[in-house]
């Protein structure tokens, strides 16, 4: 441990258990500074533990919290509003910028806060940075396609939800368009599934080349692709579909094969609120009447 002095018997009570448990977490005993009129301003590191110093990446014992990390001090009026009250708080902070502290860069941190007597907070700092790198890579697993990269079917229909919500306050429409490519059965039954997927990668590149940035690309399954598009007019949706379907040409595959896929789209377009799924069954059966027409 480090700092000017240990801290009282009774500050070192309410942080044992926790230091037992959790070795490696950041511990501080923050004491109020107040103003003339005596009510709490700033906070001073009056004693922290090595893995603090550690985490900050420099020596804080004795700076004040305001001083020292100006706009990097978010939790300063967390711990101003506890001073005195006996109270408890957990807060996260994510350092997504550019902090004072380097060390924290891209790192983050969840604080408990506990009041103790008049003046002093302690706060407990423990890195989640790996937890939560992780929840997010499961949260973009459980969303997205894992060969394309697209958002899939679910997360489509969540897209399709609030575009939905979205339409009351917007004078366009919402335009869904559901298509699947014609010719990629043979490509893989002549070159492997090897080779269509690297087909179903090209396709899914050619989409998002030919959308604005705003709009949906999603793989709905096995060759189907799904594309949202908000604040569209609806003499706009025909040209649209086409625009797209000219985009899906001549994919390559990796051993320069060209192929001869090429993708239709049915278009369904709404002004009005609707539930998801009938604006992409309309899209689905205008996806097979427009392959109709082309047999």
């Amino acid at each position: 441990m480090t700092g000017r002095g240990a801290p009282p018997a009774h500050v070192l009570a309410a942080v044992g258990a926790a230091m037992a448990d959790h070795p490696e977490d950041g511990l501080v005993v923050h004491e109020a500074v107040r103003d003339p009129a005596g009510r709490p301003v700033d906070l001073r590191f009056a004693w922290v533990n090595r893995a603090l110093e550690r985490i900050a990446g420099r020596p804080v014992t004795g700076l004040l919290v305001k001083e020292t990390y100006g706009d990097d001090a978010v939790l300063l009026p967390a711990m101003l509003e506890l001073v005195g009250t006996g109270g408890q708080a957990v807060h996260e902070v994510v350092f997504d910028g550019d902090p004072l502290d380097p060390a924290l860069r891209g790192r983050t941190l969840t604080a408990y806060l506990t009041s103790v007597g008049e003046d002093l907070v302690v706060a407990q700092y423990r890195d989640v940075s790996s937890e939560r790198r992780l929840l997010q890579r499961l949260e973009h697993l459980a969303g997205h396609d894992d060969l394309t990269g697209l958002p899939n079917r679910r997360l489509a229909v969540e897209h399709l939800e609030r575009a939905m919500r979205r339409l009351p306050r917007s004078d366009a429409g919402v335009l869904v368009l559901l298509g699947d490519l014609d010719g990629f059965k043979e490509v893989n039954d002549t070159h492997g599934h090897a080779a269509g997927d690297a087909v179903l990668r090209a396709v899914s590149a050619d989409l998002i080349g030919a959308v604005r940035a705003g709009d949906v690309v999603a793989r709905w399954g096995g060759d189907e692709f799904l594309v949202l598009c908000e604040d569209v007019d609806e003499p706009t949706a025909a040209a649209v579909a086409d625009r797209l379907e000219a985009a899906v040409v001549g994919q390559v595959l990796p051993d320069g094969t060209r192929t001869a896929v090429t993708l239709s789209l049915g278009a369904a377009w709404t002004g009005l609120s609707l539930e998801p799924d009938g604006l992409v069954r309309v899209a689905d059966r205008r996806l097979y009447e427009r392959k109709a027409t082309r047999v």
